[in-house]
């Protein structure tokens, strides 16, 4: 690659982000119905996370007819030990339900809009 073009991707990354998180790819391994009695657990678990601070956003990924399924859980921690820690500790992963790939990434492109409604104090 020519100096120049190193140049430019180094001009170009200078101001990004570079924001260090860690995305965990769950997957089933058990029969959605199997996994329905604990759902309850399950987001009562993630919304700790998300209060704590520590959970930057989570969902699964859509398929008709399955509330939970395979997705991706995008954690804000200081270590990849820490993110491994809070994985291992959510319910279907716990019980055996589920399966995750852990991996440290990096936010250096997107926007993200905050929306403020005054009148109902919420955003």
């Amino acid at each position: 690659m020519p100096a120049n073009a190193d140049e430019k991707v180094a001009e170009l990354l200078k101001p990004m982000l570079k924001k260090r998180l860690f995305v965990a790819m769950s997957k089933a391994i058990a029969p959605p119905e199997d996994l329905l009695r604990f759902v309850a657990e399950h987001l009562t678990y993630m919304n700790r996370l998300e209060s704590a601070g520590k959970l930057f956003a989570s969902g699964p990924f859509v398929q008709e007819g399955v509330l939970v399924g395979d997705g991706p859980t995008i954690l804000q921690t200081e270590t990849i030990e820490d993110a491994n820690a809070l994985m291992q500790a959510e319910p279907l992963i716990r019980g055996g339900l589920r399966q995750f790939d852990l991996r440290p990434w990096e936010l250096r492109e997107g926007r993200m809009t905050i929306v403020l409604n005054a009148s109902a104090s919420s955003f």
